[in-house]
């Protein structure tokens, strides 16, 4: 299986590609200098189809190729956080100007069930767990209602927090251990919260570890903007390290500097990965693993959690 991290600059745009073909885009924001999109560059490899979308934040940088996606490709059923109906949206989004053409797709498509409609139970070798705090208690921003993902991989363990700032992030923390509790305080690879900027670090989470440092940081970042590259130096004294093929020790990866980053792992050997940055160089790294439940609490029942 694949997960590729595009550049979207100070955005977020990744998609997961399962062995059984299943396609799981998480965002779909867009590069404003190269132009990519997500529904162009899906249509250019023939895909037509994606069985999910996971919004993990409500911001523009996170949907902003929401509206020709949803015009080009055929969506199964997106995610965002549960607790926020679309006038909620619509009210959250106003306050800061006229929403954009992609929050009233949103916003229409949460009021005709096109959003969190069905249960669904991920491909084998994928857990999904996800938890995300509820509006006015105590947060009225789109950032602290970031929906937090923590994707597993067959072993590998990836935390997308959104757009969480700190206090956000915090109280996300305090979930009782099942299903989102345990599986934050494991993980190996960490999307920085907010793009690395300044009010998503959190030293909590690292602090709850259950088995150490993560491996390594990725950012989802552009050109010098926000203050995100002040963090890089704090992150990488909070991660173990990966080792590129020629040696090269690296503990922060970021799209503004490594372009598009992609994390393969094979059904054949577990908890082993590989991760191309950029074009053609490579990391590959092996990393013990006990074995984790089915797919229990998977995006249904239990799998889903909102702090109240």
């Amino acid at each position: 299986m694949m997960l590729e991290v595009f550049n979207v600059e100070h955005g977020a745009c990744s998609l997961l590609t399962c062995d059984d073909g299943t396609l799981i885009a998480i965002d779909c924001g867009h590069n404003t200098t190269t132009r990519w999109t997500l529904h162009a560059h899906l249509l250019a490899r023939g895909i037509t189809h994606l069985h999910q979308l996971w919004i993990t934040n409500l911001d523009q940088d996170h949907l902003s190729g929401l509206v020709p996606l949803w015009q080009s490709v055929t969506i199964r059923d997106i995610r965002i956080n549960p607790s926020l109906t679309a006038n909620d949206l619509w009210r959250l989004k106003y306050l800061g100007g006229t929403p954009s053409n992609d929050i009233a797709l949103l916003c229409r498509l949460m009021q005709e069930g096109f959003v969190n409609r069905e249960p669904w139970i991920v491909p084998d070798g994928i857990e999904a767990v996800a938890a995300w705090n509820c509006l006015g208690r105590p947060f009225w921003d789109t950032n602290n209602l970031s929906m937090a993902l923590v994707l597993t991989l067959r072993g590998i363990r990836i935390l997308f927090p959104g757009d969480l700032e700190r206090a956000g992030m915090e109280k996300l923390l305090l979930l009782p251990p099942e299903p989102f509790g345990n599986a934050v305080r494991r993980i190996d690879l960490l999307m920085a919260p907010h793009h690395g900027r300044l009010n998503g670090i959190c030293q909590r989470l690292f602090d709850a570890q259950a088995f150490g440092k993560p491996m390594a940081c990725i950012k989802s970042d552009g050109p010098i903007q926000h203050e995100s590259q002040a963090t890089d130096g704090w992150y990488r004294d909070r991660v173990s390290g990966i080792v590129l093929t020629d040696n090269t020790p690296r503990y922060v990866l970021t799209t503004r500097r490594d372009g598009n980053i992609t994390i393969e792992v094979q059904a054949s050997r577990p908890a082993w990965f590989t991760v191309r940055v950029g074009q053609p160089k490579a990391l590959q790294l092996a990393r013990p693993t006990s074995a984790y439940g089915g797919l229990d609490n998977v995006f249904a029942g239990g799998g889903l959690l909102g702090v109240r």
